[in-house]
This record gives structure tokens, sequence and C-alpha cells, in this order.
């Protein structure tokens, strides 16, 4: 026996399918932008790594340089460092 449907019946049936698709829709967009965050944020991080590797890198290279010229100079080498904030202070001294 089958049971044919009212025209409330068919009514309320679309309404829920809508509501349904509505959830679905949102949950969808809320997954693409958890993901752009997601993407935003990694890329950040990123820069501020490479950002601050670089850093690190041109302070060895200038310390690096300093203390060879002061070498060649035959000169003693007064160097203090700050490893996190990458503050020196560098004095080559006549010997």
């Amino acid at each position: 026996m089958e049971k044919k449907l009212t025209e409330a019946d068919k009514g309320e049936y679309k309404y829920k399918l809508q509501k349904f698709r509505k959830a679905v829709a949102m949950k969808k967009r809320s997954q693409i932008s958890n993901w752009k965050i997601t993407l935003m944020i990694t890329t950040l991080l990123l820069v501020l790594v490479t950002l601050y590797m670089s850093k690190r890198y041109f302070y060895s290279k200038e310390i690096e340089l300093l203390t060879e010229s002061c070498q060649q100079a035959d000169g003693k080498i007064i160097l203090e460092t700050h490893y996190l904030s990458m503050d020196y202070s560098f004095e080559c001294q006549k010997k």
C-alpha cells in the first residue's frame, strides 16, 4: 500500500530539503574558510622563519668579516654577542 503525499507534506519536505542544503553549503564554506586561514597562517610562518634565518645568516657573516679583518690587522678581538636579540659589540684592539 502506497502512501500518497499531501500538498502539506510536500511543502514540509521541500522546506526540510532546503534547510538541509543550506546547512551543507554552510559547512562547505566553513571548511573552505578554515583551509584558507590555515594556508595564510602557514604562509606567514614560512615568511617569518625565512626572514629570521636570513637575518641570522647575515649576522654571522658580518661578525665573520669583522673578525677576519681584525686578525689580518694583527689585532685582539673583543666580541660580545647576545644570542636572542642578535646584538653584538665588537672591538679590535691593537696588540
